[in-house]
């Protein structure tokens, strides 16, 4: 669960230092892990009280919002989806990127600008890995649960070295960090955007909370869990770039925030040595490229067994695949790859429908504390999370609003990102429509799994980053 999501510091955090210095980027990062912390104890409480249905933020804020405006909830979803979904092009292309930079390096600055896009290597390579990860899923093959298991244990060791292997190096020093905390003149906007572009990677950790009803000891062993991934997030995503940027340089890290990892290792060990990480990092992502076309798809497929989205979504091929879900997201994927074509471009895009569905879900915790009051609930916060409830959400939605009006001020953003993010809420409120208006057929009871009963089996389907 958590290798795709480690694999996107260096692009977070890489990048987020070109604007804010290494130690902005620490605080941001620091910052966005204690939130992120809060928040989980928020979602922990929700998803203890529908033990036997899956759907993790977005059932929170369907379930809070619906009552009021079922449109509302469908877009809350479908964003949620969207944030994750969308890991798919980013994954990708994080993959293209690193091999070209490896073994292509003359085609690193070569593109063709098509006007409205640039194509280069890098996106026809993501383009192709893309596809072929889809089109597995498509056959029904299942490959990434063991090579999940090794890859995440080479990862742990990759990143373990980024954070020990610079201690040792004779020429570590922190006299090339900066601290712009508000950016180059554009003070707290600045700051804001990048944590909207940081909250989409480190939120990650939400998962751990939505399993809450599927540990043994829900209420201990959530907690535990809780405090361990805050702490695992503070430490890679603030120690990565601080150790590594010691070794090589602030401007070695942000010249290259994709890379810098693997240049840390060849620096350091050698060229062999670099390589090596490289193929660690590509197989670690293509990984998780697999497991999120699965899981997102699945994800699209269980909106559409609720009815809050085109009963298209739902269909699944011979093999038992949602090949309706898996083609619909390939097809998103493939067009924001090419028309934003920038990792934190993407980030930014996929990052607005997920921050609408967050935002919404801790608001949600507010609502239903009243509407829900009946409901049993396993793990019950005390009354002091009620203004702790109402500061994230309204951080949530400072955030949220800073990184839709100003994506400029990140690197790469040009407003294409946001545009296209929109779209696609857009598009998620017209197939709830469709649904309501046309689709009165309920998908067949043959295609639909039974629904899950919590106990000490088998995890809730829930998207991956």
């Amino acid at each position: 669960m958590c290798t795709p999501l480690l694999n996107v510091v260096f692009v977070v955090a890489g990048s987020t230092a070109g604007a804010l210095g290494i130690w902005g980027a620490a605080v941001v990062c620091i910052v966005l892990a204690g939130v992120s912390m809060l928040q989980n104890y928020l979602f922990a409480e929700m998803a203890a009280m529908f033990p036997g249905k899956p759907g993790g933020v977005a059932l929170f804020a369907a379930e809070a919002w619906k009552q009021f405006s079922p449109l509302l909830a469908s877009v809350a979803a479908f964003g949620y989806w969207c944030g994750w979904g969308l890991s798919l092009s980013l994954a990708s292309l994080q993959i293209g990127q690193i091999i070209t930079a490896q073994w292509f390096r003359t085609a690193v600055d070569q593109s063709f600008n098509l006007g409205v896009a640039s194509i280069g290597l890098p996106q026809i390579l993501a383009a192709a890995v893309m596809t072929v990860a889809v089109g597995a899923n498509l056959l029904g093959l299942n490959a990434t649960v063991n090579l999940n298991k090794v890859v995440a244990a080479a990862m742990v060791v990759v990143l373990a070295g980024l954070i020990v292997l610079p201690v040792f190096s004779a020429d570590w020093s922190t006299a090339s960090f900066s601290f712009n905390l508000l950016g180059e003149g554009n003070g707290v906007v600045s700051l804001l955007v990048w944590m909207y572009v940081g909250a989409w990677s480190i939120y990650g950790s939400e998962l751990c909370a939505t399993f809450a009803p599927e540990y043994r000891r829900p209420v201990r062993d959530t907690k535990r869990a809780l405090k361990t991934m805050a702490m695992i997030y503070i430490l890679v995503y603030a120690l990565v770039p601080v150790a590594t940027a010691g070794a090589i340089g602030e401007q070695g890290v942000i010249a290259d925030p994709v890379n810098f990892g693997v240049n840390f290792y060849s620096q350091m060990l050698g060229g062999p040595a670099g390589a090596v990480v490289a193929v660690i990092l590509v197989i670690a992502t293509l990984a998780a490229l697999l497991s999120s076309s699965a899981d997102a798809s699945h994800a699209l497929k269980g909106l559409a067994q609720e009815k809050l989205t085109i009963i298209q979504l739902a269909r699944t091929n011979k093999r038992g695949a949602p090949s309706g879900a898996l083609i619909f997201t390939l097809v998103v994927n493939l067009v924001v790859l090419f028309f934003v074509g920038n990792i934190v471009a993407i980030i930014i895009a996929a990052n607005l429908g997920y921050m609408v569905s967050v935002t919404l879900a801790t608001a949600g915790f507010l609502i239903m504390r009243k509407t829900h009051a009946d409901i049993p609930r396993p793990i019950r916060l005390g009354p002091y999370w009620i203004p702790v409830a109402a500061a994230v959400t309204v951080f949530n939605g400072t955030i949220l609003v800073a990184g839709a009006l100003n994506p400029g001020l990140a690197a790469g953003g040009q407003g294409t990102e946001i545009l296209i993010a929109l779209v696609l809420l857009l598009l998620g409120a017209f197939f709830y429509w469709v649904q309501r208006r046309f689709q009165t057929t309920k998908v067949s009871n043959s295609k639909k799994p039974p629904e899950r009963i919590v106990s000490d089996g088998p995890a809730s389907e829930k998207p991956n980053k």
